[in-house]
């Protein structure tokens, strides 16, 4: 039986639109900064 779901590159294509927001952000910048700086990061939530 199939899934009721939208097809699998519809659910690829959200993902996809979800992670590029999601880099966008000042977390993920600030996440990436302290990786490289080896330090723990500070999450502002924007």
């Amino acid at each position: 039986m199939r899934g009721t779901g939208p097809p699998n590159s519809h659910r690829k294509a959200g993902r996809a639109a979800n992670m590029v927001l999601g880099m966008s952000t000042a977390d993920h910048r600030e996440a990436a900064a302290a990786f490289v700086e080896k330090r723990p990061p500070v999450f502002t939530g924007e």
